[in-house]
């Protein structure tokens, strides 16, 4: 049977600050405290942004209002709903420089990363990737497909570590993701280049349900609707 997992993502546009101020009531107190502490308008606009995004996917799932929904967060950060339906509704938001991604599920736990393709990072691989990881980006033909490699493995690493819920507290050196297949022994996978430039996988502990991954572009201007 068939399981529905929902990938949304939001490519984050310029805004002037004041244009958002009627917006910030969707925040609670902490997260409005959040919101100001950031010091360039950038970082408030993808916080808001990324706020109005999850409230608003997962308010027409429980069926409320955007203002009903409400987190709270385990020891390392991560996100849950503090009212939640049966069974339980998972989700998980990610954000780079220009994109905003989120995937909603029921009864599984998931993770997401998005990151822009375009920098090159692979110095660090030999502080995040085991050797046969970075074997595999090194036998790739040329610079652009060794990128492509690094942020494969990268994206599907992160997506591993928020859906356990430890982030970095987890490190990126004690475990390995496939390169060739889209499953192992604990996650199924799925990567997706969501527009030109960016690159997302997803992670969802390995269950006997087969996923339905269905991904959506929602344009900025529907979350200010």
């Amino acid at each position: 049977m068939e399981h529905p997992i929902h990938v949304f993502y939001v490519k984050i546009p310029q805004i002037p600050i004041p244009r958002l101020t009627p917006y910030l009531s969707i925040l609670d107190e902490e997260e409005k405290c959040v919101f100001h502490r950031y010091k360039v308008d950038h970082k408030k606009v993808e916080f808001l942004l990324g706020r109005l995004l999850l409230k608003g996917v997962l308010a027409k799932k429980l069926r409320v209002s955007p203002h009903e929904i409400a987190f709270s967060k385990n020891e390392y950060g991560k996100l849950f709903l503090i009212q939640n339906s049966e069974p339980a509704i998972h989700f998980n938001l990610s954000h780079t420089k220009g994109l905003l991604a989120c995937v909603v599920t029921k009864g599984v736990e998931v993770g997401i990363d998005v990151e822009g393709t375009e920098e090159d990072h692979l110095e660090v691989m030999k502080t995040v990737f085991v050797d046969q990881e970075i074997s595999y980006i090194q036998n790739q033909k040329d610079l652009q497909h060794q990128k492509e490699a690094f942020y494969l493995i990268w994206t599907r690493k992160e997506a591993v570590m928020k859906a356990i819920g430890k982030g970095f507290s987890l490190p990126p050196l004690s475990f390995s993701v496939p390169v060739d297949r889209n499953h192992d022994n604990a996650f199924t996978y799925f990567t997706d280049t969501p527009t030109e430039g960016f690159l997302l996988s997803c992670a969802i502990k390995e269950t006997a349900i087969e996923p339905n991954w269905c991904i959506q572009e929602v344009l900025w201007g529907e979350l200010l609707d």
